[in-house]
């Protein structure tokens, strides 16, 4: 399976109605950056919205600025993907900044390479995986 069978265009509304079955959420709006578990999110002001990412260990919630307002794509980890690709996966964790370090000290993100015509490696796709 290809990273782009995982990824789907999803509307705003359903995109929204998902977040709040993710466990972690990283929101970028004009007044505040928010990074917390989505649980402990009492609001996201999606005027305010210009990016966000909900994710848990199995999918991400990607919803961005495009052209026409907010849009979201979805990427959904195929069931034995790592196990099936475990050369092709990069995990790397990340230290937090000590603001958000009451959640965890770490997160992790995913890349996921693949090969151009060329047998040249690439990152594929990114996205955040899990805070420890």
């Amino acid at each position: 399976m290809s990273i782009d069978d995982a990824i789907r265009v999803m509307s705003l509304d359903d995109a929204k109605v998902q977040v709040s079955k993710m466990k972690y959420a990283l929101v970028y709006q004009i007044s505040e950056v928010i990074f917390d578990r989505i649980e402990q999110i009492a609001e996201i002001c999606w005027e305010e919205c210009l990016e966000g990412y909900f994710f848990d260990e199995t999918m991400q919630i990607h919803i961005f600025t495009g052209e026409d307002g907010l849009q979201a794509v979805c990427f959904t980890e195929p069931e034995n993907m790592i196990d099936n690709n475990k050369e092709d996966i990069i995990d790397k964790d990340y230290r937090l900044a000590g603001k958000y370090q009451k959640i965890g000290s770490r997160i992790t993100k995913r890349e996921y390479l693949d090969y151009d015509e060329d047998g040249q490696v690439y990152v594929a796709y990114t996205r955040l995986v899990d805070v420890k």
